[in-house]
């Protein structure tokens, strides 16, 4: 399913970098979603990117933890576990974007596009069923414990979302981020109780 979804959105983006129509229609736009209703924009808008390092980097993002984030479905739903997976992530899409509908629904020059929001979702459920894995970051080539790594993720969306001052939106990041742990600890709360023993141990406490 991960695969099927890289591969359709990248039939979707590519497609789109010189198309500014089809671009154009299906970006997300909270002033014409709120003025014609054009609520698929929520969903239609995590298919598409600005350029290929965009669609490159959260295709990568995707490709990387995907796979790992599937085999739990399948582990725990069985049959059902892609479906949910496919859910999940469609669900997380939209839901990245809520707060910056809110925010910008007045705005006639306001509008994003990308997966960033639905790729964090993915990143942070694997966090929440992995909290001991090591992570690379790009700015830092040594691993980082997957729960800091998340904390650092967090903070920076939050500040950045604040600042407002780089034209990308860190919101969808942060929301999407905070969806994809919520939902899987509401899911699996016995699972809690190692992750709050990795956050005492990265504390000290």
């Amino acid at each position: 399913m991960t695969l099927i979804l890289i591969i359709a959105t990248a039939a979707i983006s590519i497609p789109a970098f010189k198309n500014p129509e089809l671009n154009f229609r299906a970006l997300f736009y909270p002033f014409r979603i709120k003025r014609y209703g054009e609520y698929y924009r929520f969903i239609s808008s995590g298919f598409l990117h600005n350029d290929w390092m965009h669609l490159l980097v959260n295709m990568f993002v995707l490709y990387s933890f995907g796979p790992y984030l599937e085999s739990y479905y399948n582990y725990y739903y069985g049959w059902k576990g892609r479906l949910l997976y496919l859910l999940f992530y469609v669900s997380a899409i939209a839901i990245a974007n809520v707060s910056t509908y809110f925010r910008f629904k007045d705005k006639e020059y306001y509008r994003s596009l990308g997966a960033s929001g639905a790729v964090s979702a993915v990143v942070f459920a694997f966090i929440f069923f992995n909290p001991q894995a090591r992570m690379m970051l790009i700015f830092l080539p040594i691993p980082v414990n997957a729960v800091l790594m998340g904390i650092l993720y967090i903070a920076y969306s939050f500040y950045m979302g604040r600042r407002g001052s780089d034209h990308i939106n860190h919101e969808a990041h942060l929301y999407g981020a905070l969806y994809g742990f919520a939902l899987h600890a509401a899911l699996h709360p016995g699972l809690l109780p190692r992750f709050i023993e990795q956050i005492l141990k990265i504390s000290g406490l």
